[in-house]
């Protein structure tokens, strides 16, 4: 199984996510407005920016879990009972590595980036003073492991000690053993928009509303493992009378996308040459290309499992900025 990487707290992610939106009206409402002649010489100019912006980023997907048999397996004692305590009820009598299981989880990745804009002249004056956009924009990526498929907490094998009265380890009690399949986000996420600029003024703020053909591309690592103890001997004290099978695969996928997105945008106001706007938008892509994977392991004993993922077509984001137009008079 492949190791998971350090991520920020979910929280404090969140926190920053708050300020930053507090922090939009207050900005607007402070920043000296622009004049109305200024705002016109600024239509006829092209004009770059840099934005900052916090993201959030959902994706579903669904996972399912396909075991093999044990193999070589003893037979089970002709005096074995079944017992709460065992995991498959006698020693190995159960043929499958581990329960079949399917399920799904949508990711949320928080997403910290930055931006590249440029603008063109007004085209045309009716209408909302049309102009052009491009962007090209890359961000990091704050996401945890997603739980697709599985059961228990696939790991290390371990038994806990006996208690005196104790002189044998019962297959559910042997921890460690389990089944996942995983999915996360890794930290890289870029992207790209072209679109058009509509310009008015409310109470004395340009606003531009602008939509846009929007381009996403991201990386996701796919982590598959399955463990299982199978129970050799009767009694058995420790994991001495246990064979261990542990069934691992792991891979990194990358996926594309093409939707479309609609961003608000207010003119805060002049910090020397630099015009300071706010913004808050809202994307949508569809994810090109095979969006079904398998992975497989098999071990030397001819022990397999099999992994399959299966990712929503479909993937949102929305989020908040602040962009910095470079604007001297």
């Amino acid at each position: 199984m492949g190791p998971s990487r350090p991520r920020f707290a979910t929280e404090s992610v969140r926190s920053r996510a708050r300020g930053f939106a507090l922090a939009f009206p207050i900005l607007v409402v402070a920043l000296p407005a622009a004049a109305n002649e200024e705002r016109e010489e600024e239509l006829l100019r092209w004009v770059p920016s840099l934005g900052v912006y916090f993201d959030m980023l959902g994706q579903k997907a669904e996972g399912a879990i396909t075991p093999g048999f044990v193999n070589e397996r003893p037979a089970p004692p002709s005096s074995c009972i079944p017992t709460a305590q065992d995991l498959f009820g006698c020693p190995s009598s159960q043929r499958e590595i581990t329960t079949a299981t399917a399920s799904s989880d949508t990711s949320v990745a928080s997403l910290v980036g930055g931006s590249l804009e440029l603008m063109t002249a007004r085209l045309l004056e009716a209408f909302l003073s049309r102009r052009l956009f491009s962007r090209a924009d890359a961000a990091i990526a704050f996401a945890f492991e997603r739980n697709l498929a599985g059961e228990r907490k696939p790991g290390p094998f371990f038994t806990d000690p006996l208690k005196p009265s104790e002189n044998d380890v019962f297959e559910r009690s042997v921890g460690g053993q389990g089944s996942r399949a995983k999915f996360q986000v890794r930290p890289l996420v870029v992207g790209a928009g072209v679109g058009v600029a509509f310009t008015t003024t409310v109470f004395g703020r340009t606003i531009r509303l602008k939509p846009s053909l929007e381009y996403l591309r991201e990386e996701v690592d796919l982590i598959a493992s399955v463990r299982r103890a199978v129970k050799l001997q009767d009694p058995t004290p420790d994991l001495s009378g246990f064979r261990l099978i542990s069934l691992s695969a792991s891979e990194k996928e990358t996926l594309d996308g093409l939707g479309g997105g609609l961003e608000l945008e207010s003119d805060a106001g002049r910090l020397g040459p630099i015009v300071v706007s706010m913004f808050v938008n809202g994307r949508g892509y569809h994810f090109l290309g095979n969006l079904h994977h398998t992975l497989t392991d098999t071990n030397e004993r001819g022990e397999t499992a099999s992994w399959y993922y299966d990712f929503d077509p479909w993937s949102w984001r929305a989020g908040v900025g602040a962009r910095f137009r470079w604007l001297p008079e």
